[in-house]
């Protein structure tokens, strides 16, 4: 949903007016983006057009029963207006009425195990994810194969590409990547070499 700025003209006169109305897209029968004016919000004297994204936004979130990660930190102003606008929607149109809100789930005991959190041990914890998603890309780009064709194989190709997404995930001296290697990633575990 947004505010669309409508310019109307008295045909009487030259007078001009400014109103806002509130406007919703979707996707029409035929898979053509539509919009269609939801409510007329008049002039909006006083209210900043900077706030305009906002408002529309907390109405939209009233229309589908949803709260905000930040309604909390919601100015004043803004959530008397959606609320006022949001009574008139629903008053005009009963069929943006909000979908019920899921019951929580009731917490069964014989679904959840209690666990004592200091008992916990973990050995050789190491990461993974940067180190994974660097030998992903380098597989797709087809780098082993130019490798190869520069007559790098087998465990040279495979230490080549240790080295490489070593230095893309902890740029620092030779020495201290053999340490990161050694201490905290799981890389050469990837390539199914011992570090």
């Amino acid at each position: 949903m947004f505010i669309r700025k409508v310019h109307k003209k008295n045909p009487n006169s030259d007078k001009r007016y400014v109103y806002y109305r509130l406007v919703e897209s979707y996707r029409g029968a035929e898979g053509k983006p539509r919009q269609r004016a939801i409510l007329n919000l008049g002039k909006l004297d006083g209210f900043p057009e900077h706030k305009h994204k906002l408002l529309a936004d907390r109405i939209e979130h009233l229309l589908l029963g949803q709260s905000g990660l930040f309604d909390q930190f919601i100015d004043n102003q803004v959530d008397q207006l959606a609320h006022r606008f949001y009574q008139e929607i629903l008053q005009t149109d009963p069929s943006h009425k909000p979908a019920p809100q899921p019951k929580a789930l009731k917490a069964c005991s014989e679904d959840f195990v209690e666990v004592d959190l200091d008992s916990f041990e973990h050995e050789q914890a190491r990461e993974i994810g940067a180190e994974w998603l660097c030998k992903q890309v380098l597989d797709a780009s087809g780098i082993g194969e130019q490798l190869s064709k520069a007559g790098i194989r087998g465990n040279g190709q495979r230490n080549c590409l240790i080295a490489l997404i070593s230095r893309l995930v902890n740029p620092v001296s030779e020495l201290a990547t053999e340490g990161w290697l050694q201490s905290r990633s799981a890389l050469c575990e990837l390539y199914q070499m011992r570090s």
